[in-house]
């Protein structure tokens, strides 16, 4: 019989539910029948044994709470029935060996990368626009919507077909296909965020080494960025930043303040040339073998980021 509820642990006295389970319907864990006394959501916890008011309850092995309420076999934990507790941390309390393994068979293997001057290598291609404090946003949309559109792959909305031939006046109209890519070997990405300004002196700071890290990533190969110019995150902060994570940086960081540059027009054309020409020496860069010692390697993952990333 296919179990629904899993014990993570032998000492545990609450089990986790595999998947939604309904009051008055019967789960078994560990070949021992749970009849379930109110509705549970998967990945929430059951109850193995009545829970009195002060009993503890342990999961991982562990003391993770203490119950609020009566807790009845097969009822759902919730904060309305428990409160969390912990163990009280005494210190070390054993050593733990371990061996590394023989990885002999793979010292000559080699991967395809992007290779960067200072010797990073990414399994990624990337160009980043973003502004060092937040009334810049505006900006990166912009030019996050006029890149889009005439870099990356669109599809034409048949809708909008439609309306250009009523305009048009012709009677057919055309199919909805799809525009190619202009650069087969770089994404363009844009991030937008909620600082750079009030604030005190060290949450400039703060932001300017996030920044700096993104620019160091080695999936990075060169990044565009947008000051206004009397924000807290200053461009000397933000270059100190840079030459703080990496001294050998050598990639193109291009940065534009708009108080130095006239009108928002001017700035925006001004970007968009210089940045054009910059991604596109940027596309030209191929993989290459790169061994599995190499000073750095980055492989892309997907997170939960205050910042907000604009694939």
């Amino acid at each position: 019989m296919k179990e629904k509820l899993i014990k993570v642990n032998a000492l545990d006295n609450v089990a986790v539910a595999l998947v939604d389970l309904e009051a008055g319907t019967t789960a078994f864990c560990q070949g021992t029948a749970v009849k379930i006394i109110s509705d549970t959501t998967s990945k929430h916890k059951v109850a193995l044994t009545p829970f009195h008011v002060g009993d503890k309850i342990i999961m991982y092995g562990v003391l993770v709470g203490k119950a609020t309420a009566f807790i009845n076999t097969g009822e759902v934990l919730t904060t309305r029935n428990l409160k969390h507790e912990s163990e009280k941390v005494f210190g070390k309390t054993e050593t733990l060996g371990w061996n590394a393994p023989n990885v002999e068979r793979w010292k000559d293997k080699t991967f395809l990368g992007y290779h960067r001057p200072d010797g990073q290598v990414g399994t990624e291609n990337v160009w980043l626009f973003f502004p060092l404090v937040f009334c810049e946003n505006r900006n990166i949309e912009i030019l996050k919507e006029i890149f889009d559109k005439e870099l990356l792959e669109q599809k034409n909305n048949p809708h909008q077909n439609l309306l250009r031939a009523l305009i048009s006046g012709k009677e057919v109209v055309e199919e909805a296909g799809k525009t190619t890519r202009v650069f087969d070997n770089i994404d363009v990405r844009f991030i937008t965020h909620p600082g750079g300004c009030g604030g005190i002196r060290q949450d400039a700071e703060s932001l300017a080494k996030l920044l700096a890290g993104y620019v160091n990533n080695p999936n990075v190969a060169g990044v565009t960025v947008l000051s206004l110019g009397c924000q807290n995150l200053q461009i000397t902060t933000f270059k100190a930043a840079l030459h703080a994570i990496n001294p050998q940086l050598e990639k193109p960081v291009l940065i534009y303040e708009q108080q130095q540059m006239g009108t928002v027009d001017e700035m925006l054309s001004t970007i968009i040339k210089t940045s054009f020409s910059a991604i596109k020496e940027a596309n030209t860069i191929r993989r290459k073998p790169a061994p599995k010692s190499v000073k750095s390697i980055n492989i892309r993952k997907r997170s939960c980021r205050r910042v907000q990333q604009n694939n």
